[in-house]
């Protein structure tokens, strides 16, 4: 009976080439949300940067409009890069982007976590010390997940 158990169920193959589909889904899926929200980043501080400043409790003059405007052609890009990578087939290309934007993530976080904490920003600012953070440690988990 055992005998016979065994020959109608085989144990599992493992599909190695599967797994490292999946790995690649979730990849693409985080480098498209991290786009859209980049994107999202980028229209505000490119149509209503003053609208958006006061909200963290900044004036904004000339000069900071200037930067902002910087910031939102920076945040196009990035949103951008990060959408048409998600698409490609090359993980390599992915993996080159999440270690690039996982760089530049970690930065990112360093400067929002120092002027949030040294600054005259408001509690709304801590969101923006939570997004870096989150978008650094997605980038440097998928960039290592892929690698092995």
């Amino acid at each position: 009976m055992h005998a016979a158990l065994y020959l109608s169920s085989p144990p599992p193959i493992i599909n190695v080439h599967k797994l490292i589909i999946s790995e690649d889904i979730y990849m693409s899926v985080f480098l498209k949300i991290k786009g859209i929200i980049c994107l999202v980043f980028a229209l505000a501080t490119l149509i209503i940067p003053t609208t958006l400043a006061p909200l963290y409790g900044l004036g904004i003059d000339f000069t900071g409009l200037y930067f902002t405007n910087l910031f939102g052609a920076c945040f196009l890009g990035i949103g951008l890069i990060c959408w048409f990578a998600s698409g490609s087939a090359s993980s390599e290309l992915k993996q080159s982007v999440l270690l690039s934007l996982a760089i530049a993530d970690t930065v990112g976080f360093g400067f929002s976590l120092y002027h949030q904490l040294t600054g005259p920003i408001n509690a709304l600012g801590w969101s923006t010390v939570a997004l870096w953070l989150i978008f650094a440690a997605g980038c440097w988990f998928y960039r290592n997940k892929a690698k092995g």
